[in-house]
């Protein structure tokens, strides 16, 4: 019995000393597809049409609006229109704000744009409003006009 025993362990250390571990490394990179992230314009704006002097337009599922105002003629006048924005992803999740805003004229006009719940991570398929007021900032004594530019930034954020 004992040389059997011996024989069994002799066997297993032999088994043991010849085999051989293989191992698998490497990396898993992942691409960015631009289609995967999409942040347009509904087409809805308040006003809905020329209102007032203001003329809000944006063409649905576009990254561009218009903003027309007219009729500032006194300090401190400001017309406002507000641009719905919806979040077109799957599942990718965006941050929505106003990256730039400037206006010709600046020491006539002023130019404000306010994202509603800035900071805060828009759901897939979820909307938010881009407020634009232009305001005007000292009486004119002849026309003046203003190109305004305002440029929104949406940044992806990874969904649960």
């Amino acid at each position: 019995r004992v040389a059997l025993l011996v024989l069994i362990l002799l066997l297993g250390i032999g088994y043991a000393a010849i085999t051989d571990t293989l191992k698998i490394t490497g990396t898993a990179t992942t691409g960015i597809d631009q289609e995967n992230f999409k942040v347009v314009f509904t087409g809805e704006t308040t006003p809905a049409t020329t209102t007032d002097g203001v003329t809000a337009t944006a063409t649905a599922n576009s990254k561009s609006a218009t903003l027309e105002v007219t009729g500032l003629t006194t300090k401190g006048d400001s017309k406002t229109a507000t641009f719905t924005i919806q979040n077109q992803s799957d599942e990718l999740k965006a941050l929505v704000d106003v990256k730039t805003k400037t206006i010709e004229n600046d020491d006539f006009f002023t130019v404000d744009a306010v994202v509603a719940n800035a900071g805060t991570a828009l759901e897939p398929n979820g909307e938010t409003t881009v407020t634009v007021t232009v305001t005007l900032d000292k009486t004119p004594i002849d026309v003046i006009t203003g190109n305004i530019n305002i440029d929104l930034e949406a940044t992806a954020v990874l969904g649960n």
